[in-house]
């Protein structure tokens, strides 16, 4: 289910004042909190006074405080209980006390973390401009680059007309002459944000092009210029403990896409797998080997 209070804080987050902020950053971290606790605990664990909270509900255009809990209230009792059966059906992988499976627990936890948080309005509008999109183009740069080509690959595969922003080749001002409305941008950003990447989604916007962003905040710079954002908010601790989530939203992702255009997808795939003399894959049967 979406969170409301998240999107409403990325659409007025620029317009708050500074102690309204700290209570949108506060929360951002610890939504759960909100549907216990008052706004005086609130603004004390953010470092602010009861009446910024209530006024920083005010801010997000929400009747007051009351109004902000009892939202957040009937979220938890929806998706909690949706998490608690994954967690509890694949507890067992837990069992393993050595260090990789922990690792790969880890992985679960925050993967399961996102699947509680997931945003669906988001994904199927993302879905919607690949599909409506004549050109796609797929950027992320330095720890973003290896997943954004994998998607660039794969979804030229899946669609043809994609194509991935190659840093060493590729120069942004050419390539934003190029873009106009009828383009879609994904672009990857994930702290320390790259200069680059902003570039990219500031000029797609300023084109008219429609802007996907895969980042880890709603409150991330690439928001800002994004038409839909697909935040990967867990509690990870560098850019390695985001790759396991990232490339399970990028799956997703994809794997909408296809389930929404599968007859052009099947027909991709026929040309793609061709096996005919010009093949660059080996074959089990390939006698042209070594003996």
């Amino acid at each position: 289910m979406p969170n409301l209070l998240k999107e409403r804080i990325r659409m007025h987050y620029a317009s708050l004042t500074e102690g309204q902020k700290r209570v949108a950053e506060y929360l951002l971290k610890n939504s759960d909190e909100l549907a216990m606790e008052s706004a005086a605990e609130i603004g004390k664990k953010a470092g602010v006074s009861e009446t910024t909270v209530i006024r920083f509900c005010y801010a997000l255009g929400y009747e007051g405080f009351t109004e902000v809990q009892k939202e957040r209230q009937r979220q938890l009792v929806i998706s909690k209980s949706s998490l608690d059966t994954f967690v509890e059906s694949k507890r067992i992988l837990a069992k393993d006390p050595h260090f990789y499976a922990k690792v790969m627990e880890k992985d679960r936890e925050n993967i399961a973390m996102l699947m509680r948080n997931i945003d669906e309005k988001q994904f199927e509008e993302a879905i919607r401009f690949l599909e409506e999109a004549t050109d796609v183009l797929v950027a992320g740069l330095r720890a973003s680059y290896p997943a954004a080509l994998w998607l660039g690959f794969t979804l030229n595969i899946l669609r043809g007309r994609t194509k991935t922003y190659r840093p060493d080749a590729d120069n942004i001002f050419l390539l934003s002459s190029e873009m106009d409305p009828t383009w879609t941008v994904v672009v990857l950003s994930f702290h320390r944000y790259a200069k680059e990447s902003l570039e990219i989604a500031k000029k797609a916007k300023e084109r008219g092009a429609k802007v996907i962003a895969i980042t880890d905040s709603l409150l991330a710079p690439v928001a800002s210029h994004a038409d839909v954002v697909l935040p990967l908010e867990i509690e990870q601790t560098s850019t390695i403990d985001i790759t396991a989530p990232l490339f399970s939203v990028l799956n997703s992702l994809l794997s909408g896409y296809s389930l929404r255009n599968l007859d052009k997808v099947e027909q991709r795939m026929k040309v793609y797998d061709t096996t005919g003399d010009t093949n660059p894959y080996y074959r089990q049967n390939d006698q042209s080997g070594e003996k």
